[in-house]
């Protein structure tokens, strides 16, 4: 049923639409749906189904956007899960990048309910790697030798990790930046925060990014968090 849906015109009719805007405020609404995107929003009874269009009665329930999972490593047993809890969008951090291609596919995706992926490949990381699907980059030149063929592939944005060296950090932000991609991932061991904001590297994953130096979270407090990010 959830797929004759979604091939479909729909018009949802009744529903508690939160369109999140800032200005906003929950309101009952119809929605019409076509070709996989939202068409319109209107007052109740104020909208015409599109000809051919289901028409479902959400009386009662409330119509909110997909959510998004910033980060995960993909795995398609999961797909279900995702939609089911309203995840429509996941960012994928790293993974075998053959694979994690293909499933970005839209066929791969129309294949059963499942989220948008937005992958970033494998993970960029030095030696020894974090896992085994890195693309270890010890050095400027081999970023130069390993990033085009990625770059080539299509991913969507570059995931960095912890042992990237910082010479191979610098180069992979300069051919993402080149390539109007951005690269996001925790703070490599060998830099700082304060150069990951001066170098520009487009977000950061992990909030332990926000202690300061030889600190855990048990032992530090929001004056702490805020003087680091003075300090950067």
């Amino acid at each position: 049923m959830m797929l004759e849906l979604i091939a479909q015109s729909i018009l949802l009719s009744g529903g508690t639409v939160h369109s999140m805007e800032a200005d906003q405020g929950p309101t009952l609404a119809d929605v019409t749906i076509t070709d996989g995107r939202i068409a319109a929003v209107g007052p109740v009874g104020s909208l015409d189904a599109p000809e051919g269009a289901v028409v479902v009665d959400v009386t009662g329930m409330h119509v909110v956007p997909g959510l998004i999972d910033g980060m995960v490593n993909h795995d398609p047993d999961h797909d279900l899960l995702y939609v089911s809890a309203g995840v429509t969008l996941v960012r994928d951090a790293g993974n075998q990048v053959g694979r994690v291609l293909m499933e970005r596919r839209p066929e791969a995706r129309d294949r059963a309910p499942g989220p948008t992926l937005f992958v970033a490949g494998p993970v960029l990381d030095g030696d020894p790697p974090s896992t085994t699907e890195a693309a270890v980059m010890r050095s400027a030149d081999e970023v130069d030798v390993k990033l085009n063929p990625l770059l080539a592939a299509g991913v969507d944005y570059l995931s960095v990790h912890e042992g990237l060296p910082r010479e191979a950090w610098e180069r992979v932000l300069v051919m993402a930046h080149e390539n109007g991609l951005q690269v996001w991932g925790p703070v490599p061991s060998a830099v700082s925060l304060a150069d990951v904001i001066a170098k520009a590297q487009d977000g950061v994953f992990g909030m332990q990014a926000l202690l300061p130096t030889g600190r855990v979270w048990r032992d530090a407090g929001p004056e702490d968090v805020l003087a680091a990010l003075a300090a950067a």
